[in-house]
C-alpha cells in the first residue's frame, strides 16, 4: 500500500508539471487536457512540483513502523530488609509507694434564689404623741376617769399589742392591787388595752383607756397621784416597752 500510495502522487505530479510546462492542448490514454493560460501554467507547475516532489520523497525514504512492546509480567522486587521483631521489655517491680492523692477543693457556687422575697418589716418603734384624761366619768355602771392616747407604731403589723396605765403615789409609791381586777403582774394597779396595728407605719389617734376610781382602792383622803403609759407586745411582755410616756399628774378625793 505505501509503494501503490507513492506511484499515485508521482503520477499526479508529473500530470501537473506536464500541464505547467506544455500549457496543455495534449492527451494522455484517455484524459485529454486543454490549454490553459499563463498564470494557471504557473500554479499547476507549483503544484505539480509539489505533489511530485512529496511523492518521490515518500517513496525514497522508508516511514519507519512502530515496535509494539510486549508486556510482559514481572515479579514484585524481593524484600531488601528483614521483618524487625520487637521483642517486649518488662521493667521490674519497684518498691516506691504511688504518690499520695491530691485533693482539690472546688470554689462554692453561690445560688441566687429567683423567689420574690418577703417585704422586710420596719424596724420596730412607736412614739405616745399625747395624753388628755375625762375626770368623773360612767363606764360599766362604775365612775371612773377615761385616758386618751395618741400614739404611731411602726413594724408590728398584725402583732398584738399592749397599753397600760401605771398609777403611783407622786411620791414615787407604786399603788398596790388588792381584788386582781386592775392589775398588772407585779400587782401595781393598772388600766390597760389591747390593740392589733393593720399596718407597717399605724397611727392612734385616740385609745382609750378606763380605770374606776374604787380600783385605786385607797382609803378616804385627798391624794397627788400620777400615771404613766407604757406600749409592749402582748406576747412578750418580758422585753423592753415599745414607748414610755412621761407622768401625768392628777389629784383624787375620796
Amino acid at each position: 500500500m505505501p509503494q501503490s500510495n507513492e506511484g499515485i502522487l508521482l503520477l499526479i505530479g508529473a500530470l501537473f508539471l506536464l500541464l505547467g510546462l506544455l500549457g496543455g492542448g495534449f492527451e494522455v490514454s484517455a484524459i485529454k487536457m486543454p490549454p490553459i493560460g499563463k498564470y494557471t501554467r504557473a500554479f499547476t507547475f507549483v503544484i505539480g512540483t509539489l505533489v511530485f516532489g512529496i511523492g518521490l520523497f515518500r517513496l525514497l525514504v522508508p516511514i519507519s513502523q512502530p515496535t509494539p512492546i510486549a508486556l510482559v509480567p514481572t515479579a514484585p522486587p524481593p524484600p531488601t530488609a528483614a521483618p524487625i521483631v520487637v521483642t517486649p521489655t518488662f521493667l521490674p517491680p519497684t518498691n516506691t509507694p504511688p504518690p499520695p492523692p491530691t485533693h482539690t477543693l472546688a470554689a462554692p457556687t453561690l445560688i441566687l434564689s429567683t423567689d420574690t422575697p418577703a417585704a422586710t418589716r420596719l424596724p420596730v418603734t412607736a412614739a405616745i404623741q399625747n395624753i388628755s384624761v375625762d375626770y368623773d366619768q360612767t363606764r360599766f355602771e362604775k365612775k371612773g376617769m377615761v385616758i386618751h392616747v395618741k400614739f404611731s407604731i411602726t413594724g408590728m403589723k398584725d402583732v398584738e399589742c399592749r397599753a397600760t396605765a401605771y398609777f403611783s403615789m407622786r411620791t414615787g409609791e407604786t399603788l398596790k392591787d388588792q381584788n386582781g381586777e386592775y392589775t398588772a403582774t407585779d400587782g401595781q394597779v393598772s388600766s390597760g388595752a389591747t390593740f392589733t396595728p393593720g399596718y407597717e407605719v399605724t397611727q392612734y389617734d385616740n385609745l382609750e383607756l378606763f380605770i374606776p376610781y374604787d380600783e385605786l382602792e385607797l382609803g378616804p383622803g385627798a391624794y397627788e397621784l400620777k400615771f404613766h403609759i407604757e406600749l409592749w407586745e402582748k406576747a412578750h411582755p418580758e422585753k423592753p416597752a415599745l414607748a414610755v410616756s412621761p407622768d401625768v399628774n392628777f389629784d383624787y378625793t375620796k
